[in-house]
């Protein structure tokens, strides 16, 4: 699961979480998100927490999620240090 931090055409911002960023990703561009304060579905990601601790915006903790190779390269470029893991799923 991740949680992304969204933001609407008319600049509401909202939290939604989602199996990975795949389906996000399918869903944003199928415009089945829909804004939690207007109903907008014209939504895309707004800075998300790595970023915001980076920039002293918020408080330092550790968090984490899944990230797809491009992300994980924006978030590199930034300098934001992170770790990545492979995932073994569960057999239950």
């Amino acid at each position: 699961m991740i949680l992304y931090r969204l933001r609407c055409a008319k600049g509401h911002e909202f939290d939604s979480w989602f199996k990975d960023s795949k389906t996000y990703e399918r869903q944003e561009k199928k415009s089945l998100i829909g804004c939690a304060v207007c109903g907008s579905s014209k939504v895309e990601r707004a800075i998300m927490a790595p970023r915001k601790i980076h920039y002293g915006e918020s408080d330092k903790r550790g968090i984490y999620g899944e990230t797809s190779d491009e992300e994980a390269e924006a978030l590199a470029e930034e300098g934001i240090e992170f770790g990545r893991l492979p995932w073994i799923p569960r057999g239950n």
